[in-house]
């Protein structure tokens, strides 16, 4: 409940971008290497436009974390340009920041992060500390993700494998597309998963690969049929941000799984 975060004056909040984690490595104010949560390095046009720009100040080294996100197209499609959104900072000119509190973190990272300096594809991430409610509102209506709420005195340590951090608390609304399943798969560790898809202009195309749940485990006739796949945000392709099979949907048809739909879903259309 964000009201009650707000009133309790414990949490600061920021927009959640809908992007890619991203830990950015910075010499002297130049971004130098990108790598993702699983410390693959982001090349090509991953980071086209990014690598070798401008953060702020020039007189510190360091690694900032931020999301890494891409425009979207004329067809929705986000391939266009390459942004860096700041909003966590690691360490600084030898000194690991990382057990201060959220709040000395982010005046941290205000002083690294300067809007005169800083290139027009890297950005702070804005955050508040009132009307978060009719800000989250405004941000879901216009399609972005929703509100992460950070407590103030949380440090930058995960505590589990995932790197999730327990003080920050991540507000979105749920969704859920009714898909049609193309086919049994078998992921590289041997974990079964089902292939599926939408028709988009007439044709049944893949969307989306989803771990087969338990209660799909021994079906052997499900491709054809129409299973609901819940998570968070819609993808302008339609597929689903961790979506995971919910449950079987027999009274859908295949044809009612349609792109079209699932931008409904999504807030557009």
């Amino acid at each position: 409940d964000l009201a009650v975060l707000e009133v309790s004056a414990e949490w600061l909040f920021e927009e959640k971008k809908d992007g890619f984690w991203c830990l950015a490595a910075v010499t002297d104010g130049v971004i130098t290497s990108m790598v993702s949560r699983t410390g693959l390095e982001y090349e090509g046009a991953e980071v086209a436009g990014l690598r070798g720009r401008n953060l702020g100040r020039r007189d510190g080294s360091g690694r900032v974390i931020g999301e890494l996100t891409a425009d979207p197209n004329d067809d929705g499609e986000k391939c266009g340009t390459r942004r860096l959104h700041v909003f966590d900072v690691l360490d600084w000119n030898g000194i690991d920041l990382r057990d201060l509190s959220q709040v000395e973190r982010r005046e941290a990272l205000e002083m690294i992060y300067d809007r005169s300096l800083a290139c027009e594809v890297v950005h702070l991430v804005e955050q508040r500390t009132g009307g978060i409610t009719a800000w989250f509102d405004e941000i879901i209506a216009r399609g972005g993700e929703g509100i992460v709420a950070k407590k103030k005195t949380a440090r930058c340590r995960a505590a589990n494998a995932d790197g999730k951090i327990d003080d920050w608390l991540r507000a979105k609304i749920p969704r859920a597309v009714d898909m049609v399943v193309l086919a049994y798969g078998v992921a590289e560790k041997g974990t079964p998963n089902l292939d599926l898809g939408l028709h988009k202009k007439g044709k049944l195309v893949k969307v989306q690969t989803c771990t087969t749940p338990g209660f799909l485990a021994n079906k052997t006739d499900l491709v054809g049929q129409v299973v609901e796949v819940a998570g968070w945000e819609v993808w302008p392709s339609g597929a689903v941000r961790s979506g995971h099979i919910a449950r079987l949907r027999p009274d859908k048809i295949s044809a009612e799984c349609t792109h079209e739909s699932a931008m409904l879903v999504r807030g557009e259309g």
